[in-house]
């Protein structure tokens, strides 16, 4: 299975502590072009991301150009290339965003610059640690992980 992780892999431990971990590409010093910086694998051992609580040693990729990326659909059979080159995915019933699923911990100092409503919804410290744990126990099981791209 492929999961896309958030555009910067920066992330938010549960409550109790905070930990942030950005992924940067390096140009190679040898040939200092975009696509030597678009080429790039890690782990998530590399990364420390088990300080987030992803606690196995998958593969991470990030920054694939749009040919890198294609190769991944086609090799783990993600989706389908149709006729004019375009790829498809079955995505079931879940088709588009959902605005009213935005959530936000309401908690000092932020909770009195929030603009609450349906759009920014409050939460609690706990429910975020429990959807926080779910999320890392998910990322701990899948055997690679997908950042970015420098397609947009």
């Amino acid at each position: 299975m492929l999961v896309a992780w958030p555009h910067f892999a920066i992330g938010t431990a549960p409550t109790n502590s905070r930990i942030k971990i950005k992924l940067t590409s390096s140009p190679d010093p040898e040939n200092d072009t975009t696509e030597a910086m678009a080429q790039h694998e890690t782990s998530t051992t590399a990364l420390g991301l088990g300080e987030l609580g992803i606690q196995n040693d998958c593969k991470v990729f990030h920054n694939l150009t749009y040919e890198q990326l294609a190769d991944h659909e086609k090799k783990f059979n993600e989706g389908t290339f149709v006729a004019n080159g375009t790829f498809a995915v079955d995505t079931g019933k879940f088709t588009g965003r959902s605005p009213k699923d935005k959530f936000i911990v309401k908690q000092a100092p932020s909770q009195d610059n929030v603009w609450w409503g349906s759009i920014n919804q409050p939460t609690t410290p706990e429910v975020f640690d429990t959807l926080y744990n779910k999320a890392a126990k998910h990322f701990s099981s899948v055997d690679r992980i997908w950042r970015g791209s420098t397609t947009s």
